[in-house]
């Protein structure tokens, strides 16, 4: 009796087991942000050339996972509900940057694909993403041989956020404040994202944010956001961190638009403020636009000097631009 008793609760606990893993998949599946894949220890992988670090930006020895991590706000991540994504035509782009990188299911001369892991959050600013389920997957799941890329700015700049992009890294306390309470730019990004990047073997790589929208104008808007590049572009400087100027590229790509084409040709590469579609959003892309900017981060990687850009190439699928209402 005691025994079929015992079996029976085995039983129970095994099912239990089962049901949390597969509701605890559910949930992250639900947030489109899916832990990276378990390595096959049994299967022994010699990577070719390509995985190699260049010896500029990545570690002595490095090779690359095949992994790339995303950190950032609104602009990259791609977590929206289904019901926005159609009303309003929104979404980041980091939901399309896997489209411009050698696919993981594929092979090329030995070298395996790449697959991309989007924990981009809506709203966040650098600090504010650190008490997000975004920043506890990083940190779960960021391993050596991984890219991580670091995009913020947008929400920095707004002065609730109390993160100034004046202060460096010198004149803040140990917790990276000044006597007036402001928290520097540098200080989180080097503190939460940059070291922890480097403690595990993974190399970091800074973007600074992408242009806004005059939609008067429809050229780029990026006077507000200049101050948080500069300290970007002088912080990655300092540390030998690789560097995306996605400011000048947005403005380039805008502003180029517009001169060729009139104002209309930048208006299709931002949402809608709301479901009427009555107002274009002007800080939020949309899908086609999401695009055009995941293209602008793989040109970018293209030129860049790390084991990555061996793995770039011409987008395997495309979007289009919506329709004129």
């Amino acid at each position: 009796m005691f025994q079929a008793l015992r079996r029976v609760f085995c039983l129970l606990l095994a099912l239990s087991t089962l049901f949390m893993a597969s509701c605890s998949m559910r949930v992250l599946s639900s947030l489109n942000i899916l832990p990276a894949p378990e390595e096959d220890e049994e299967e022994e992988y010699t990577p070719s050339e390509e995985f190699f670090g260049l010896g500029v930006h990545e570690p002595e020895g490095f090779v690359f996972s095949g992994r790339i991590f995303i950190v950032g706000d609104s602009t990259a991540c791609s977590t929206y509900s289904s019901t926005r994504v159609e009303a309003q035509d929104l979404m980041g782009w980091g939901k399309y940057l896997n489209y411009y990188f050698l696919p993981e299911d594929q092979d090329r001369d030995g070298a395996q694909g790449v697959s991309v892991y989007n924990y981009a959050v809506s709203g966040a600013s650098s600090l504010s993403y650190t008490t997000s389920d975004g920043y506890s997957y990083l940190k779960e799941y960021l391993s050596r041989g991984d890219y991580l890329f670091i995009q913020f700015g947008h929400n920095d700049e707004n002065p609730a956020a109390a993160i100034s992009a004046k202060l460096g890294m010198d004149e803040v306390s140990a917790e990276g404040k000044n006597e007036n309470g402001l928290y520097s730019f540098e200080w989180i990004l080097n503190e939460y994202y940059v070291q922890y990047a480097r403690s595990v073997g993974a190399v970091p790589v800074l973007l600074s944010p992408i242009a806004r929208l005059d939609s008067e104008s429809g050229k780029a808007s990026v006077e507000s956001h200049l101050p948080y590049r500069d300290a970007m572009q002088r912080f990655a400087s300092e540390e030998n961190i690789a560097f995306f100027d996605m400011t000048a590229l947005t403005e380039e790509f805008y502003n180029g638009l517009v001169s060729e084409q009139g104002r209309e040709a930048t208006l299709h590469l931002h949402a809608y403020s709301a479901a009427d579609r009555k107002t274009i959003d002007v800080t939020h892309l949309s899908r086609y636009g999401a695009f055009r900017v995941a293209g602008l981060v793989a040109d970018a990687v293209l030129k860049c000097p790390v084991a990555l850009s061996n793995f770039v190439m011409e987008p395997q699928e495309e979007v289009l631009p919506r329709e004129k209402n």
